[in-house]
């Protein structure tokens, strides 16, 4: 499967938008992202800006694998599953997941918001996969009575 270059999937992700109102949303020069335009390689922050600008994942704007709209995941969310909002279930993960919530609180919004889109998407793939993996499991073993 042929992905696209990047400079595409950033023209892609600012759509229909002027370059120069994209540039200020995600807080770098208008002259730099008609670079990353031209083909340059952004540095890992501008990439996140540029993918938490146009709420796309971070994974298909860097990659051009894994989905590409962006998981919309808040840190109320993560907070209620690690057991540290009031209906939060208790487990025993919950420790983990309370200082995993800690870390992406003290970390400023766009980067906790791109690593959790990072980590779900990454998550989406892992099961995609064992979940393959059970129906190749499957069908070898109905061959393997059909035989």
């Amino acid at each position: 499967m042929e992905t696209r270059p990047l400079r595409e999937r950033i023209k892609q992700a600012i759509g229909d938008e002027p370059v120069a109102a994209f540039a200020r949303r995600c807080g770098i020069g208008e002259s730099l992202l008609r670079k990353y335009l031209q083909g340059s390689e952004p540095s890992a922050s501008n990439l996140v800006k540029i993918a938490t600008a146009a709420s796309v994942s971070l994974d298909w704007l860097a990659t051009g694998q894994g989905p590409r709209s962006r998981l919309n995941v808040s840190n109320q969310a993560v907070s209620a599953a690690a057991g540290t909002a009031p209906s939060a279930p208790e487990g025993p993960y919950a420790r983990r997941l309370a200082a995993i919530v800690g870390l992406l609180e003290a970390m400023p919004a766009q980067e906790s918001a791109a690593l959790l889109d990072d980590f779900f998407s990454r998550a989406h793939q892992a099961s995609e996969l064992a979940e393959l993996k059970r129906a190749v499991a499957r069908l070898s073993a109905d061959l393997k009575k059909s035989a």
